[in-house]
């Protein structure tokens, strides 16, 4: 085995949209990239690309399913036997659900869960004893905007983002003595796979009938005008890597610093009386018409 000459970065989800456009920016900075996939027969944008480019001596694709614990040891053994060791890990790999929460299913719950956060555990978990022994890493999570903004429609989504921001945190806290770092990246509305993702789930529930095409309406009106190119958030990842002492937190987008300063410049009740009036989600009265939630005396003391 002959060590590599440059860093090592293995990305997850590079298939596509963030983890395609991250394997091709290291690149270009001369990192060696393993470019890792749940299913190596989709790498055909990723090689057209890089070919197109030049770099594709620079790149190897692994297959990589972050929900099974033998593919991703079997992934993290080649890259061991091969290089020796990981400087930058980026887990990007993820999934989304759209609906509303009382709506989801279980198996949309678990499916989420096991790609979103048990998924990006366990390719740490495994990655990690590599990082320790080298006494030096980088842990990049691809959070969201919705892990720190509660965004309706998305909820599942953003629950278990919130959950993989308060992982990372802590996780932060206990490598600092072994010199591995701890990034999480939060994008905004990019142009990404998860946009494609069927805004409904398999069952509904008529209570939600009245406000559901008005939210759908918001969110497909407004979207395709704001969605950003994902090779900002490549940049980006590219930038934490090379970066001398990078933060914990990296919003990216616009829309991302907006939302997340207005949520914490904001008390909670006025953040969600805007947040209601926006996403026409007021209080109705037995007729059917909109009221503001300070209408009710209902449950106060």
């Amino acid at each position: 085995m002959t060590p590599p000459r440059n860093p090592v970065v293995c990305i997850t989800g590079s298939s596509s949209g963030f983890g395609l456009e991250a394997a091709i920016a290291f690149a270009r900075r001369e990192y060696t990239v393993v470019a890792t996939m749940r299913d190596v027969s989709r790498q055909t944008a990723l090689v057209n690309r890089l070919t197109t480019l030049g770099l594709m001596s620079r790149v190897l694709i692994v297959p990589l399913d972050v929900t099974d614990a033998a593919s991703i040891r079997a992934a993290v053994d080649t890259i061991d036997q091969r290089y020796g060791r990981i400087d930058v890990l980026v887990n990007n790999a993820g999934i989304a659900v759209g609906g509303f929460l009382e709506e989801t299913s279980d198996d949309a719950w678990h499916q989420l869960l096991e790609t979103n956060l048990l998924g990006a555990v366990t390719v740490t978990n495994t990655v990690l004893p590599m990082m320790r022994a080298q006494q030096q890493g980088r842990i990049i999570f691809l959070s969201s905007l919705g892990g720190l903004v509660p965004t309706p429609f998305l909820g599942a989504y953003c629950t278990v983002k919130f959950a993989l921001e308060g992982y990372a945190e802590t996780l932060r806290l206990e490598l600092a003595p072994f010199h591995v770092d701890v990034v999480l990246v939060e994008p905004g509305a990019f142009q990404t796979s998860i946009w494609q993702t069927p805004m409904t789930n398999e069952r509904t529930i008529s209570a939600y009938d009245h406000i559901r095409g008005p939210l759908l309406a918001l969110y497909q009106e407004s979207l395709p005008n704001h969605l950003g190119n994902p090779r900002i958030v490549a940049s980006r990842l590219v930038a934490i890597a090379t970066s001398r002492r990078p933060r914990l937190r990296y919003p990216v987008g616009r829309d991302a610093w907006q939302e997340i300063y207005l949520r914490k410049l904001l008390p909670w009740r006025l953040y969600e009386r805007l947040i209601r009036k926006i996403l026409k989600l007021e209080r109705q009265d037995s007729e059917g018409n909109r009221r503001h939630s300070r209408s009710s005396s209902v449950g106060r003391r």
